[in-house]
């Protein structure tokens, strides 16, 4: 049972899955001829190689977890997993992870590679302890399997795969910005510079605000264009607008105890609106 919890929290597993999910629904969403083969290998591959950037990762942020009382159990900077065996099983996973997608398309297998790419060394080795910015970045690695899982089925990019990829590099960075919020004296412990941390409450709000705003003009987009109804973007608005109330009074009003459900709805409108448009995908 430790075991299975090492494993689960070394890989991250639940970030994983919605990453993974993202995929999925990236292979679903296009009008393009289907194929269950093609699925599986988009979501196998997609699980091996997030799950070993994600061990990668880990190794390199062994210094900083150690430090953050949130992090500090995970199983490489508790000593659980030795920071080798995490390096080099995370490397299997990606290799296993790129060598699947192969077998799809060499287009959908560098959305994989690039995914690890932009995570590893754009985001946690160049900008993560640099930029307050770093984020921004790291988004770009968290969207490339909705973009994936939509070049897999149709075979280019399109006006639909950059919208989909849109909705989760917009989440991205709202959602991460939201989390050192409320973890705020980690992220100071740790010395990782957030943009949310360095500038004043309202400048954050309106980051919030126009990512968000942002995110919603996208769920039009995608309505106008047929990729899903109406009722996507009125489920996503009333969500966002839920969350812009809560933010607006965490931060313009300063009743940081509203920060934690910011922190709920953040986690939850993405899926929502993911689901939304799954199942009108499916109709």
């Amino acid at each position: 049972m430790g075991l299975g919890r090492d494993i689960a929290s070394i890989t991250k597993i639940s970030q994983t899955a919605v990453l993974v999910f993202t995929a999925f629904i990236g292979y679903m969403t296009p009008r393009a001829p289907f194929s269950w083969i093609d699925l599986l290998l988009v979501v196998t591959s997609e699980f091996a190689a997030i799950s070993g950037t994600t061990m990668i990762n880990m190794y390199h942020d062994r210094d900083i977890d150690q430090i953050m009382s949130r992090t500090r159990s995970r199983p490489v900077p508790s000593g659980r997993i030795s920071p080798t065996a995490a390096l080099a099983w995370g490397y299997a996973l990606l290799a296993a992870g790129v060598g699947l997608s192969l077998m799809v398309s060499s287009l959908f297998a560098l959305t994989v590679f690039l995914g690890y790419a932009f995570d590893i060394w754009v985001y946690t080795i160049f900008l993560k302890r640099r930029s307050p910015w770093n984020i921004v970045f790291g988004g770009v690695a968290g969207a490339m399997p909705i973009l994936g899982g939509w070049i897999a089925r149709s075979g280019s990019f399109g006006l639909g795969g950059v919208f989909m990829f849109s909705l989760v590099m917009f989440w991205i960075p709202l959602h991460t910005w939201v989390i050192a919020l409320v973890h705020r004296d980690d992220y100071a412990k740790a010395g990782i510079p957030m943009v949310s941390l360095r500038s004043s409450a309202r400048t954050v709000f309106l980051l919030l605000f126009f990512a968000l705003a942002a995110f919603f003009f996208v769920t039009v987009e995608m309505a106008l264009m047929g990729l899903t109804d109406f009722v996507t973007p009125a489920v996503s608005g009333v969500m966002i607008a839920a969350l812009l109330s809560l933010l607006y009074k965490a931060l313009i009003q300063n009743v940081s105890s509203l920060l934690r459900p910011s922190q709920i709805i953040a986690h939850a409108f993405l899926a929502v609106t993911l689901v939304c448009i799954l199942l009108i995908a499916l109709i």
